[in-house]
């Protein structure tokens, strides 16, 4: 159970990183936060890309 509860604290935390402190609103809002965060970071495909697929 201890080892559980550690995974949501570091997931939690990582998230609260990953949106900023600022954006708690927008992070307790979000029903998809983890596609959030991997689309902002990774993009669609795992690529970090600013540019918009062809």
């Amino acid at each position: 159970m201890a080892i559980i509860g550690t995974y949501y604290v570091f997931v939690t935390y990582a998230a609260t990183i990953g949106f900023g402190p600022g954006n708690m609103e927008r992070f307790a809002g979000d029903a998809a936060w983890f596609d959030t965060l991997t689309r902002e970071y990774l993009g669609r495909g795992g690529r970090r890309s600013s540019a918009s697929p062809p």
